[in-house]
C-alpha cells in the first residue's frame, strides 16, 4: 500500500484540473485534496469488476488493507457477483483505492483486458489465415461468412456494443471520489474543447480500393454541400493513388492521411514486420505531408503506432468493436495521448458494420449512428465517424450518409466541427495547459491559453453537472 500523486497521469491529463490540486498543495474553499493511498495488488491476472456504474479491469491488492477503512464503495466481481474489496476512507482522511488508477485507465485505453479473452490466440491466427486466403474467396461469400458468424460475435458481454463509456465513467467517479473525501463542492478545470464548444464532431473516409478511390468526390461534394470538410486515408501500395487528387483535395480544406501500406491484414503479424512497413508508411506520410495514420480494418497495436509510426496521431482504435476482425475497443469518446501520439479513437459504429454485415439482423439500422452520435454529445464527447467511399456507390447507403449530414447540422449549435489534425493539435495543447489561480481569478497558460475555457464540475446524486465560464 503506498501514497501516490495522480499529477501527470492520465487521470490528470483527462480532467486538467488546478495546478497544485492533486498534490493537496491547494487550498480550495478551506479544503484540500485528501491524500490517496492505493494497494495495485500483485500478479498480472486482470479480473472484470464494477465500480458502482463502471466497468474495469485490474488486479485486485487485499495484502494491506487499512484497519481503520470505512468502506464508501464495493468492488464487485461480476463473475461471482461478490464483493472482493471496498474503495474507503482511512481514519487520516485518505482516499484507499484496492487498484492503480493509472493501470485501471491503460487496460482500457490500450486494451489489455483482451488478454482475458480465452479466444485471443485463436482470433489471432484464424485472422491472419482469414487474409491470406482472402484474395481466392469470392467477395459475396466474405460477407455470408461475416454475417454467419455475427451471432457468435454478439456473445461478447464487453465492451457493450454499439458504445461503451467505461473508462469515461471511470474518471468521472475516481475525481467524484476524491471531492466527497476531500469535502469540496465543486472543482474548476480545462474544459475539453475549445472556445467553450460543447462537444466534437470528426468526419473521416477510409479508401480501401479503387472504387473507393474513384468515388472521393461523390461524397466529398455532398460533405461541402453542407458546410462540413473531412478527413480522406489512402492506401498507399494496393492501387494507384492520384496525386492530384490528393492535391485537389487539400486545396479544398479537407485533409490526408495515411491507411496502412497495402490493406492486407498482415501489417501487425509480428513486430519486426511492422518495423520493416512502418519506414515505408512513414515515407508516405512525408511525401503527402500527412499528419494522421489510421491502421486497416480496425487491426492494430496502439503501442508499437506510437512508437514507430511518425504521425501526430492515430485513429486505428474504436471505442468499442465486436463486429471486426480484431473485436475490443478503448471505451472513451474522448482523444488520449499515448507517448506522444494523439489517440483519437473512432467512437461511432462503422457503416460496413451496419450495412452490409447487419442489414438483416437489425432493425431501423440509420437510427444507429443519429441515437449513438446524440448519446456522445450528451457525454460532451467526440463523434468520430468512418464513411467508406467504397461502399457508398450504392445510391441508398449515400442516402443513409446524407441524412445522417443532414441530422449534424441541425445539432450543430455549440458542436466543434474538426479535423483530426485540429483534434490532435488541441489535445496536445490542452495536455501542456495549466490551470492557475492568480489575483484575477482563475487562468489558463500555456499553448493556445487564448481558445481554452474553463468550467467547472460539481455532483450531486451521483451525476456530473458542468457549467462553462464565459
Amino acid at each position: 500500500m503506498v501514497p501516490i500523486n495522480l499529477r501527470g497521469s492520465n487521470f490528470e491529463a483527462y480532467w486538467k484540473l488546478p495546478q497544485g490540486f492533486l498534490t493537496g498543495e491547494l487550498l480550495l474553499d478551506k479544503q484540500r485534496a485528501c491524500g490517496i493511498i492505493e494497494d495495485p495488488g500483485v500478479g498480472i491476472n486482470l479480473k472484470r469488476l464494477t465500480l458502482g456504474d463502471a466497468s474495469m479491469f485490474c488486479t485486485v491488492g487485499w495484502l494491506s488493507i487499512p484497519r481503520t477503512l470505512s468502506p464508501i464503495l464495493e468492488l464487485v466481481d461480476l463473475k461471482s457477483g461478490r464483493a472482493v474489496a471496498s474503495v474507503g476512507k482511512t481514519s487520516d482522511g485518505e482516499l484507499y483505492f484496492p487498484f492503480s488508477i493509472q493501470s485501471v485507465i491503460e487496460t482500457l485505453q490500450l486494451e489489455h483486458y483482451l488478454q482475458t479473452s480465452p479466444d485471443i490466440v485463436a482470433l489471432k491466427y484464424a485472422r491472419s489465415l482469414y487474409y491470406s486466403l482472402r484474395s481466392l474467396i469470392p467477395r459475396d461469400i466474405q460477407i455470408k461468412f461475416r454475417q454467419s458468424i455475427v451471432h457468435l460475435q454478439e456473445k461478447r458481454v464487453f465492451p457493450a456494443w454499439p458504445m461503451d463509456v467505461s473508462l469515461d465513467n471511470f474518471q468521472r467517479l475516481v475525481l467524484q471520489l476524491i471531492l466527497q473525501v476531500s469535502g469540496i463542492d465543486t472543482l474548476p478545470f480545462i474544459w475539453f474543447w475549445p472556445a467553450g464548444h460543447s462537444s466534437a464532431v470528426v468526419l473521416s473516409h477510409d479508401v480501401e480500393t479503387q472504387v473507393g478511390h474513384d468515388n472521393v468526390w461523390a461524397i466529398a461534394n455532398l460533405e461541402k454541400k453542407y458546410g462540413f470538410r473531412s478527413s480522406w486515408n489512402f492506401v498507399p501500395e494496393r492501387y494507384k493513388v492520384n496525386q492530384q487528387l490528393l492535391s485537389d483535395l487539400s486545396a479544398d480544406g479537407f485533409e490526408i492521411g495515411v491507411h496502412g501500406l497495402y490493406h492486407d491484414g498482415h501489417l501487425f503479424d509480428t513486430y519486426d514486420l511492422f518495423k520493416q512497413r512502418a519506414l515505408r508508411i512513414n515515407d508516405y506520410l512525408a511525401d503527402w505531408h500527412s499528419q494522421g495514420f489510421r491502421a486497416p480494418s480496425a487491426i492494430r497495436n496502439l503501442k508499437w503506432i506510437a512508437e514507430h509510426i511518425s504521425a501526430e496521431y492515430d485513429s486505428s482504435c474504436p471505442t468499442v468493436e465486436i463486429y471486426a476482425p480484431q473485436p475490443g475497443g478503448c471505451c472513451t469518446v474522448f482523444p488520449f495521448i499515448i507517448d506522444e501520439m494523439v489517440e483519437i479513437p473512432f467512437t461511432m459504429p462503422q457503416d460496413h458494420t451496419l450495412f452490409v454485415i447487419l442489414k438483416d439482423q437489425i432493425n431501423d439500422v440509420d437510427s444507429i449512428w443519429r441515437r449513438v452520435a446524440g448519446q456522445i454529445m450528451e457525454q460532451n464527447g467526440m463523434v468520430s465517424i468512418i464513411v467508406h467511399p467504397d461502399y457508398m456507390t450504392d445510391a441508398n447507403n449515400l442516402a443513409r450518409y446524407e441524412t445522417f449530414l443532414i441530422w449534424l447540422k441541425e445539432h450543430s449549435l455549440g458542436t466543434w466541427f474538426a479535423l483530426p489534425r485540429e483534434v490532435a493539435a488541441w489535445w496536445k495543447a490542452r495536455n501542456k495547459q495549466e490551470l492557475v489561480h492568480g489575483e484575477t481569478g482563475w487562468q489558463v497558460i500555456g499553448p493556445s491559453s487564448e481558445s481554452a475555457r474553463i468550467a467547472k464540475i460539481s455532483f450531486s446524486n451521483g451525476d456530473k453537472t458542468f457549467s462553462l465560464e464565459k
